[in-house]
């Protein structure tokens, strides 16, 4: 408001000096065209007192309308004074008639200051004033340099001219500020959009530095928008992925209009990562080359998939892999070593006695021990075989890429000598062991449901052999 204040003051103070400045060479420029024959006699108090009274009258109907520009009243005013004192200080020289065509002048200047809802009182009003003007000549009232009813011609003309001028110019100027306040509407309705989105939008140099980014930036990672603003986008990323990120911008800010889509990882203010689904589209225009990037939160969302994913392929009480996730895996190690001559085996195991567990001590127990049976075949398994759980108390191990049999017969040894150890959580009378089938697969091709056939016909050849020991299939 106050700042309001001083640019109505202002404006009142240059208005005020353009009436001190305007009259004197009004008056000067009067009485030289008075001299050279080109002005009326009229008596020079009458033309100083018109000149000062409609300066004065114009500044107040100025300031009048400051006050309220929305008052079609005070428009009204604005426009009559105008027209008025034009008419007074054109018809006193004896000028009127002829230069009628000059308010149409006037018209366009007021439709530069009010707007496009001015044309309409400008000429309302400005015919009234050639009306008056030209009545007051006709009752002898106003001096004219033209025989009387060439006057009125041209007045006739100048209000023609008037109408036509003002509605061209009123027509475009409206047009003009519908245009505008589209524009400005769309722009309000677009930063209504960014304000309260959830998603982050940003704009991004291709130096990789933010320029723009919306308020949403504060939900997603705990920054106000002013300390990003200005500074690399590589600081708001973990380590692993600010490199990647930065070239990807670099290259989008290059190729404008193909938007990339890509996760990134970003860090919270508190320390913890988001995961961040990025659309970034290279942008180029007048502002130079960069990019304008959407931010969307998908750390939830991932790392739901990631769950399923896990669950998909591993057993829900043990966490080894489950029948799905060794079917497939067995099967590409099958048709890799029919490919390349390579060896695999498989191990079969079965737990002896677990059924006594169930039934004696319960199924809590019993979860409790298959848990620690998984324990156990990882840690006598090299890193790079894999364990999984078929159901029940069965278990499998794949071994991949095998050099020879007495690697796979000493991870055999080991797995029937880890069931050796207390099972604390059995009581004191009773123990798990383990019986092994072992099947191989080579430069035959083998087929993981018959690999998996034979390693289990080998695990009851050992149980029948009288358990806690390993049996093998026929090399194949």
């Amino acid at each position: 408001m106050a700042s309001e204040r001083a640019a109505g003051g202002f404006g009142s103070r240059l208005a005020l000096f353009g009436v001190y400045t305007s009259v004197p060479l009004a008056v000067i420029a009067f009485y030289w065209l008075r001299q050279v024959g080109l002005l009326a006699p009229t008596p020079y108090w009458i033309v100083v007192s018109l000149l000062v009274g409609t300066s004065v009258a114009n500044l107040a109907a100025n300031v009048w309308l400051a006050r309220d520009p929305q008052s079609l009243v005070r428009m009204h005013g604005r426009v009559a004074v105008s027209a008025l004192s034009t008419a007074a200080v054109l018809h006193t020289t004896g000028w009127g008639s002829i230069l009628a065509i000059g308010y149409a002048l006037g018209a366009a200047e007021l439709l530069g200051v009010a707007g496009a809802r001015s044309w309409r009182p400008a000429v309302v009003w400005n015919t009234a004033a050639i009306v008056l003007g030209e009545i007051a000549l006709w009752m002898g009232l106003a001096p004219t340099l033209l025989e009387p009813r060439l006057a009125h011609f041209a007045s006739a003309m100048g209000v023609l001219c008037l109408v036509l001028v003002s509605r061209i110019l009123g027509t475009t100027a409206e047009a003009a500020e519908r245009a505008e306040l589209e524009v400005r509407e769309r722009e309000e309705h677009f930063r209504e959009l960014v304000q309260y989105a959830t998603d982050v939008i940003a704009v991004i140099d291709e130096g990789g530095t933010v320029r723009y980014v919306s308020p949403a930036i504060k939900g997603l990672l705990g920054y106000e928008p002013s300390e990003c603003v200005d500074r690399p986008v590589a600081r708001l990323l973990n380590r692993e992925t600010a490199a990647r990120v930065v070239d990807l911008f670099a290259s989008a800010s290059t190729t404008p209009g193909r938007p990339v889509l890509f996760d990134a990882n970003f860090v919270h203010r508190s320390g913890e990562e988001r995961i961040v689904e990025m659309t970034v589209t290279g942008k180029l225009n007048a502002t130079g080359p960069g990019i304008v990037a959407n931010l969307h939160d998908v750390t939830e969302q991932r790392l739901l998939e990631a769950q399923l994913i896990w669950d998909a392929g591993h057993d829900a009480l043990t966490g080894l892999w489950n029948r799905a996730a060794l079917t497939t895996n067995l099967a590409q190690a099958c048709e890799r070593a029919g490919r390349d001559g390579s060896r695999i085996a498989l191990l079969f195991v079965d737990l002896d006695g677990f059924k006594l567990v169930n039934d004696t001590l319960g199924h809590e127990v019993g979860d409790a021990a298959l848990i620690e049976t998984a324990y156990r075949l990882r840690a006598a398994v090299r890193s790079c075989d894999t364990v999984a759980r078929l159901g029940g108390d069965e278990f499998t191990i794949l071994l991949d890429q095998i050099d020879d049999e007495s690697q796979v017969l000493e991870v055999a040894d080991r797995v029937v000598a880890a069931f050796d150890a207390p099972w604390l959580q059995l009581g004191e009378h009773l123990r798990l062991t383990g019986s092994v089938g072992i099947a191989f697969a080579g430069a035959t091709h083998t087929s993981a449901e018959e690999l998996l056939r034979l390693a289990d016909a080998a695990m009851y050849e050992a149980k029948r052999s009288g358990r806690s020991c390993w049996a093998r299939s026929a090399a194949i």
